[in-house]
Parts: C-alpha cells; sequence; structure tokens
C-alpha cells in the first residue's frame, strides 16, 4: 500500500469588503493570500492555486466565480450577495474550504 504525501495549503484570513456599482447593486469583495507550505522556505512563489466560489443557494452547489493567486499569492473576487462555499485548490496539495459565508 502506498500513501501519497500532500504538501499543506496555507491560508490567510479571508477578507470581506463591499463596494456599490453604479446600478447601486452591492457587491462583495473576497481578497486575501495563500501560503504554499513547500514555498515557504524554497524562496519559491504561491501562485497557481484556484480560488472557487459556489453559490450554497443552488443544489448542487453552483460556481459562481473562480480566480488564481497571483505569485504573491494574493487574489480577489467581487460578488453579488448571497450564501457562498469558498474552496482553495491546486494539484498536489491538500484542498480547503470555507462554507456558510453569508454576504448581506
Amino acid at each position: 500500500m502506498s500513501f501519497r504525501i500532500f504538501n499543506t495549503l496555507f491560508l490567510s484570513i479571508l477578507f470581506l469588503t463591499f463596494s456599490f456599482t453604479q446600478d447601486n447593486r452591492e457587491l462583495f469583495v473576497i481578497s486575501g493570500y495563500v501560503l504554499l507550505e513547500d514555498s515557504l522556505d524554497a524562496g519559491g512563489t504561491h501562485e497557481g492555486v484556484t480560488i472557487s466560489v459556489k453559490s450554497l443557494l443552488d443544489n448542487p452547489p453552483s460556481l459562481v466565480e473562480s480566480s488564481e493567486s497571483g505569485e504573491d499569492g494574493f487574489y480577489s473576487i467581487t460578488i453579488d450577495p448571497g450564501f457562498y462555499l469558498v474552496e482553495w485548490t491546486k494539484d498536489g496539495y491538500v484542498p480547503w474550504e470555507q462554507g456558510n459565508i453569508a454576504l448581506e
């Protein structure tokens, strides 16, 4: 039996801010940094982590928006109010998710 060793995907605090569009519709920005465990000491980058936002109001949850982290690990996604699940994934790393995020 073989076991695959996964590196850890470290996540920063999920930052939520809001802004307004021209039609006065409230929008929210989900942003933050991801840090890849093996890149912390190796001087590598933290890019290529996929951040997916899924609506929990749909059954099954549907993808609303996604983005990838930049070289420094920063990401930013703008979405409408709703009830969401956010997933952070990258091949070879343990995925991470945060659910029950209500943006009103």
